[in-house]
């Protein structure tokens, strides 16, 4: 479908019995390109989840997405609340129907917005956004959302890593990093052997081509001398400032007092090249000290795991809580936070933890 110059696409299969829930999913990367979604690692179509895909702006050959791809900016935090709108029945499609029409329900449907890995920050961005016209939103879900220029960006090794955290000098979460032997080559990296040349397994930062410029996390541009090829430390701040979702964790709460937050992670990330996922375990402390409710992965009556945390543990730098187990199969992992969001929201229960599912069936 197309609203207000936004393509939509809706995965649904109807369960017998069961509650239904609406998810608005965003996959990750800075790819404006979310549909057709039948490649996307869709949540489970069995257990009552109307799961909702949305072009952003720029996608290739799709005329109901004009403009420029954003890299996750303000036209993609419109187009994302134009798809929450739809998913919460406040806006139809071109033909005159709504959601409610289409999955034929009476009822008021939990809305859950769900972001995978960068996903999470236009996510997390798009419910800050004081300029926008939103309805109602119940959860969020957030899978190994890499939150922080540097985890953005990939810039950090176990090697130099220290320890991470909210400092004056950067507003959101920053990592403590060995920079001594940074090399300003094309693209810079860290002469490790000092051999004055770069040998693998030496990290690269290749950064990110923003029009004729290049970006990097503020910490590493300044580390590194100016160079008319690179966006400077201050302008990289203004850059990332709506696109980490650890500097709006505050505002989005604000928006959302009632919001319901699951951290998601595995014990080998998907992306990031460091352990114990501090990007994970610090995007949920940053929600979690603005009172809202926050847990670290799903109670284990809906994931099946055998590690969880009560709403409000393991959210914590200096002590992290134990992240799932790898392999985690990733269709059922957001699902289980989806459905647990969804069923808290319908039932009102928000105790720390669940002696059973809030449903018949599973």
């Amino acid at each position: 479908m197309s609203e207000e110059g936004v393509a939509i696409e809706v995965i649904y299969e109807h369960p017998v019995n069961l509650p239904r829930i609406a998810a608005v999913v965003l996959p990750g990367g800075f790819s404006p390109d979310h549909i057709p979604a039948s490649q996307a690692n869709l949540l489970r179509e069995d257990a009552g989840i109307i799961q909702v895909f949305v072009d952003l702006p720029g996608a290739d050959g799709n005329p109901s997405t004009p403009g420029e791809m954003d890299h996750y900016g303000e036209q993609s935090r419109q187009a994302v609340a134009a798809a929450l709108r739809y998913a919460a029945s406040e806006i139809p499609e071109e033909t005159g129907l709504f959601l409610s029409d289409r999955v034929d329900a009476t009822e008021d449907l939990p809305l859950i917005l769900v972001g995978r890995s960068n996903g999470g920050n236009l996510a997390t961005a798009t419910l800050a956004d004081p300029n926008l016209s939103l309805p109602g939103v119940d959860g969020l879900v957030l899978w190994e959302t890499p939150a922080g220029p540097q985890f953005l960006l990939t810039e950090l090794q176990d090697e130099e890593i220290g320890p991470c955290g909210f400092t004056s000098e950067d507003p959101g979460l920053t990592c403590e990093t060995d920079l001594e032997n940074l090399v300003d080559g094309s693209p810079p990296f860290l002469d490790r052997n000092q051999n004055g040349q770069h040998d693998p397994p030496e990290p690269v930062y290749n950064g990110l081509e923003i029009g004729e410029l290049t970006l990097h996390s503020p910490t590493l541009l300044r580390a590194l001398p100016e160079s008319t090829t690179r966006v400077g430390p201050p302008e990289a701040l203004g850059w990332f400032a709506w696109r980490d979702a650890s500097r709006r964790a505050q505002e989005a709460t604000e928006q959302y007092p009632e919001l319901g937050v699951i951290l998601l992670g595995s014990e080998e990330d998907h992306a990031q090249l460091i352990s114990s996922s501090p990007h994970v375990i610090g995007l949920g402390q940053a929600f979690e000290s603005t009172g809202a409710w926050t847990r670290l992965l799903p109670d284990t009556v809906y994931s099946g795991l055998a590690v969880e945390h009560a709403e409000g543990a393991g959210l914590n730098l200096d002590n992290p809580g134990r992240l799932a187990p790898s392999p985690t199969w990733l269709t059922g992992f957001i699902s289980a936070a989806v459905l647990e969001l969804g069923d808290r929201a319908l039932h009102g229960e928000w105790q720390a933890n669940l002696e059973q599912p809030l449903r018949d069936s599973q």
